[in-house]
């Protein structure tokens, strides 16, 4: 071997330069390859959306390869709190206009919110109605009802309904949860007699529960406001248009949801 040379590297040294700067292109071409996300959108949505809602962000992240959703999901009250809070949020859809309007009241709305369904509450039992409810008013006489927090949306429309039903149930025999899917769950899970939950809800459990009785015509319907919040990321806009397109209303009818 003469001094100074490589074993194995024929020309010595003098490769290596080269060398190096391929690698480091190589690098540098897989960081900026523009295949991957571009953009994040922050989401936040009723839990009641959460089915449709997942189907609607993967088709539109599919006609979108830039772009990505990060959805965040609870009670309308708690999603609206978190963004008074200063969480960054760019799209919100929540299950009431109240707290939506609480957002705009503190400027945080940017332009005025669109309707992106509707949803009606039902009464569901464990499969076979072992306890024989027809309506709401037979609640009174069942031993543990599972009602939404009386500050969630779906707990103040089911206040509402039970008012207009003439209906007092005593809080010892309730049982709530934090939003809807909670306040189902006591139901498939066997710990309460009934629930009042949301239609969407009750479809998506299956034969977990049985429907008894609705909110009937002139019962509390629930609007889901949606709109882009001041300071939102590049393409919250087309995300929010493709939201309230006939593509989106199209998921949320088969979710159980009504029109807007």
């Amino acid at each position: 071997m003469k001094p100074g040379g490589s074993v194995g590297r024929p020309g010595g040294s003098a490769g290596w330069p080269a060398l190096t700067t391929a690698v480091l292109l190589a690098v540098l071409a897989v960081g900026c390859s523009t295949d991957g996300p571009t953009s994040t959108i922050r989401f936040s949505a009723a839990s009641s959306l959460r089915e449709p809602a997942e189907r609607i962000i993967e088709r539109y992240e599919a006609a979108n390869p830039g772009m990505r959703v990060e959805a965040n999901y609870a009670s309308s009250s708690r999603l609206a709190g978190q963004v008074l809070g200063g969480a960054p949020v760019d799209v919100a859809a929540f299950a009431d206009e109240e707290s939506m309007e609480l957002l705009s009241a503190a400027g945080l709305v940017e332009g005025v919110p669109g309707v992106l369904a509707t949803n009606q509450l039902v009464v569901v039992v464990r499969p076979g109605n072992p306890a024989r409810v027809r309506s709401a008013a037979d609640l009174v006489d069942l031993g543990v009802v599972a009602l939404c927090d009386e500050e969630a949306p779906c707990g103040r429309y089911s206040r509402e309904l039970l008012d207009e039903a003439g209906v007092a149930i005593e809080e010892s025999h309730v049982t709530r949860g934090r939003n809807a899917a909670s306040t189902l769950a006591a139901i498939t899970e066997g710990d309460a007699d009934a629930a009042i939950v949301y239609r969407s809800d009750a479809l998506r459990a299956g034969d977990r529960v049985e429907v008894v009785a609705g909110a009937g015509a002139d019962g509390p319907v629930a609007l889901y406001p949606t709109a882009l919040l001041v300071g939102h990321g590049t393409g919250a806009g087309g995300f929010l248009e493709y939201l309230l397109s006939e593509r989106s209303l199209e998921l949320l009818l088969d979710a159980g949801f009504g029109p807007p």
